[in-house]
């Protein structure tokens, strides 16, 4: 009796760690992570983020914090998504109701905590995360400054092939535009494309 109990209790153990005979194997990694930041006359700047997942294996959405603990709160907040197949992005609804084509938002004061529901499968998709955030840039007498982490500190995955595009609201004299990027590693490139283009 005593080895019927040892054999279940087993059993039961090794189910719970292989999750029985219907799960599959399943992963994601992020293909490319491109962010267009365009600052504003009036000191804010619009973000579009633009994070391309392959997927294999079943999938209902996918997380994001953004990162907002040293800014404002963000404002006019869309979230959409967008196929290979697809040349326009579907715009989802924001809603608690978990269902594919919506998100759900909570602001923690340090991030907004994205929840983007959509079934997905052994597919890339590219979520796109939309926002203004309110007076980013500092005016001092002699210079302004945008200093942001664009990439924020609530990754734990892999980002590869990031390139963030930041636009001036208008251009600037010869001599008078200086950029620096900070932790993008050895690869990283920090260059004045045009102007009032600055590409990291």
């Amino acid at each position: 009796f005593m080895k019927n109990i040892w054999l279940i209790l087993l059993l039961l153990l090794v189910l719970l760690f292989t999750g029985g005979p219907d799960v599959q194997a399943r992963s994601y990694e992020i293909a490319n992570y491109d962010v267009l930041v365009e600052i504003q006359d009036d000191g804010s700047a619009f973000f579009t983020e633009s994070i391309t997942y392959d997927f294999e294996g079943d999938f209902k959405g996918v997380l994001y914090d953004l990162d907002i603990s040293e800014v404002q709160t963000p404002t006019d907040v869309v979230v959409s998504m967008q196929s290979n197949e697809d040349e326009v992005a579907t715009q989802f609804a924001l809603s608690d109701k978990g269902v594919s084509g919506t998100f759900t938002l909570v602001d923690t004061e340090d991030y907004l905590e994205f929840t983007v529901y959509n079934k997905m499968s052994d597919e890339i998709q590219t979520v796109i995360y939309q926002y203004r955030i309110p007076e980013i840039v500092t005016n001092y007498n002699d210079i302004a400054e945008f200093n942001r982490k664009v990439i924020g500190s609530g990754w734990e995955d892999l980002l590869n092939d990031v390139d963030i595009t930041v636009i001036l609201p208008e251009a600037t004299g010869e001599k008078e535009r200086r950029a620096w990027g900070h932790g993008g590693g050895a690869n990283s490139t920090v260059e004045l494309v045009g102007n009032p283009r600055v590409l990291l």
